[in-house]
């Protein structure tokens, strides 16, 4: 965003740098991609863009439903089938939360009933949506034990409990993919058979999500473990501007899956890190953060200090 508004004409010099960097697969409308801040025209023309640069050029490209309502999302899901999505994905409301289970599976039927012949992700992302009395091992049990969505093929997991994640996918791994998407914790999610993530760092570093998949793909377990220490160091500097929303400061992107298994996600600190390595994607939307010229030097001056531009390429 320039001023604000959506570029859309930086998105092919983006695209290129997403490919150089192993990712595979984009995931619009995000986090990273700033999608909640944004009108529904704009979104859709997001889509429209997404689809007609990437659809011969990655595996898949899954649109970002969510909204506050349900008749926006119903027609973000419609507008996604019918430009050729690969598939869609929603987080839960966002303010009025469902009481129970039965609620939330008749909520996100809705959602997907829009988009019939499109695939469905859940987006779990218990920190930026807030805590529902709702666990997902029970969410995703309940759907698949009675065939409640037949097109929920996946859930886009973004949260540190892998216990949880552990007990989702030993109940309904069969049925469903979930893509993990807490970079720093990438090496124990594969362990609990994790597939493919969805990253916010993997937008700059998803050669190093490549290689340590790729790693323990072949029991190299020294070798991943030394690329997820990496991640680990990155997000540390990252966290130093938490106050700052983390990598919605420090990483801006509108993507956020490369699976190779990998994919990418984050504005504002992102969005910084974006002008040191690739196109400038502009400012972040208030009410996101924006580091200020100082603080981008600093934050150079940390990534650096982590060799993070050495271990990226």
């Amino acid at each position: 965003m320039f001023n604000r508004e959506v570029n859309y004409n930086i998105l092919e010099a983006y695209i290129e740098m997403l490919l150089a960097n192993d990712v595979t697969c984009v995931f619009v409308n995000g986090t990273t991609g700033e999608g909640l801040s944004m009108t529904i025209a704009e979104r859709n023309k997001l889509t429209e863009k997404w689809i007609s640069l990437g659809k011969n050029r990655f595996q898949a490209v899954i649109i970002h439903v969510g909204a506050t309502n349900l008749k926006d999302m119903q027609e973000m899901a419609r507008h996604a089938e019918e430009h050729g999505a690969d598939a869609i994905a929603t987080l839960p409301p966002l303010f009025y939360k469902p009481s129970n289970t039965d609620s939330l599976v008749k909520y996100l039927q809705q959602v997907a009933s829009a988009a019939p012949h499109t695939p469905f992700f859940y987006y779990h992302n218990p920190f930026m949506v807030g805590n529902m009395a709702i666990t997902l091992e029970g969410l995703v049990k309940t759907i698949f034990a009675d065939n409640l969505i037949p097109t929920l093929c996946g859930v886009k997991y973004t949260s540190a409990d892998l216990y949880e994640y552990g007990r989702c996918h030993a109940h309904v791994a069969k049925y469903c993919q979930f893509m993990y998407g807490m970079d720093e914790q990438l090496l124990p999610a594969l362990t609990l058979g994790g597939e493919a993530t969805i990253g916010s760092t993997w937008n700059y570093q998803g050669k190093t999500a490549a290689r340590l998949i790729k790693a323990f793909e072949v029991g190299n377990i020294e070798e991943a473990r030394k690329e997820q220490f990496r991640i680990q160091a990155l997000v540390s500097v990252l966290k130093k501007y938490g106050e700052c929303n983390l990598e919605l400061t420090t990483g801006k992107s509108a993507m956020d899956m490369n699976m190779a298994k990998v994919a990418g996600g984050h504005p504002g600190v992102g969005k910084a890190i974006f002008s040191f390595v690739g196109p400038d994607l502009g400012p972040c939307r208030p009410p996101i953060y924006n580091l200020t010229k100082e603080e981008k030097e600093k934050l150079y001056k940390d990534l650096t200090d982590v060799d993070f531009f050495e271990w990226r390429k």
